[in-house]
């Protein structure tokens, strides 16, 4: 699998697909949500890899495209108990795969599995009756040159229809940050790297509190960006859509409103080994095994520990400040914490409003 730098003019992650003309909905941004973002009802599971989607939004989906084009890489499979008239010649057919939307037939076939959705270390397992089609469905290259019929067979994405880049965006304290162009769903609930669980913003964006890694798709690509620090928008390398990120609720909690004391706070929360060597040697890695790609992640970043974490903390949440003596560059007061309603020190340095790097 190809890696891409951003600097191109162009760049199509997923060259066999269209972009939406209208938002995928039907599928959601966190594996174990019960509802729908949308309409409130139900996720119901996809029959291999444990996948949720809303019925009644993928049936409005349906309804409201109007062309032919390929949106979706999908797996579906036929009710042989209850084949309409139109499918009852391909009966002896155990699966029918299609890309375009139109031939769907929402009375006899039903998803065995997305593609385009990846969480965590996918295997497929349930080998008798749900294995793995050889061939891409997209362009038809071989990925499995083999299939076992026991055993689990790891998730794969085909090389030539699904690529990912990586590139640099500046971050809210203006330092240049890495970003990485998925060319799939992430719908996981989890930080990549330090496994804390992620504060979901909207139907598309969450974040990790501790790390500070945000994680915006695109609904009408299914694509993802993994940004590795605080940063109010990206872009979606297939369909240029700006992706605003609604960075006002981060913002309440992580700034200061100095931005040498944010680059400082951000600099506590992860370890970046290198990362040029993020961008230099992703592409030396097989990409087409997704969970390689979160495996190298991790490899190269390592989370700080809890008690070197750096967190700002606003003057109006701080209680029972009680002044306890004063200093040629400040005033020591005595507190509680609001969060652990613990016993604090806390300086107030003079010219505080003119606090530049030296104060480092």
């Amino acid at each position: 699998m190809e890696l891409t730098n951003t600097n191109e003019n162009y760049f199509n992650p997923t060259s066999k697909l269209k972009s939406s003309p209208i938002p995928i909905n039907f599928l959601p941004f966190n594996k174990n949500a019960r509802y729908c973002f949308y309409c409130k009802n139900r996720y119901t599971w996809t029959q291999s890899l444990y996948q949720k989607c809303c019925e009644n939004c993928f049936s409005q989906y349906v309804n409201n495209v109007d062309n032919n084009n390929t949106y979706l890489d999908v797996l579906i499979e036929t009710r042989q108990s209850i084949l309409c008239q139109e499918h009852e010649k391909s009966k002896n057919e155990m699966f029918i795969t299609t890309c375009n939307i139109k031939e769907w037939c929402r009375n006899c076939l039903f998803i065995i599995y997305f593609k385009q959705i990846f969480a965590d270390h996918y295997y497929f397992s349930n080998f008798r009756d749900y294995n793995p089609m050889k061939n891409c469905t997209l362009c038809g290259k071989l990925i499995y040159q083999t299939i076992l019929t026991k055993g689990d067979i790891v998730f794969k994405l085909c090389s030539d229809c699904y690529l990912i880049s990586s590139g640099w965006i500046n971050s809210l304290n203006e330092k240049p940050i890495l970003i990485l162009y998925l060319p799939w769903w992430d719908n996981s609930d989890q930080c990549l790297v330090c496994n804390k669980y992620l504060d979901f913003i909207s139907d598309c964006q969450k974040w990790c509190t501790r790390c500070y890694i945000i994680y915006s798709g695109c609904r009408y690509c299914l694509t993802t960006n993994i940004i590795f620090g605080l940063s109010d928008q990206s872009q979606c390398r297939k369909c240029n859509r700006i992706l605003v990120i609604s960075i006002a609720d981060i913002m309440n909690i992580t700034t200061s409103g100095n931005k040498d004391i944010d680059a400082l706070l951000y600099d506590t929360r992860f370890k970046i080994k290198n990362d040029h060597k993020i961008i230099n040697e992703i592409s030396s890695i097989d990409i087409t095994i997704p969970s390689n790609v979160y495996t190298f992640l991790r490899s190269n970043y390592t989370p700080s520990d809890y008690y070197s974490i750096m967190q700002w903390i606003s003057y109006s949440q701080i209680k029972n400040l009680e002044k306890l003596a004063e200093g040629g560059f400040g005033i020591i007061y005595k507190a509680i914490c609001p969060e652990k309603n613990k016993t604090i020190a806390v300086k107030r340095l003079k010219s505080s409003q003119k606090i530049s790097r030296v104060f480092k």
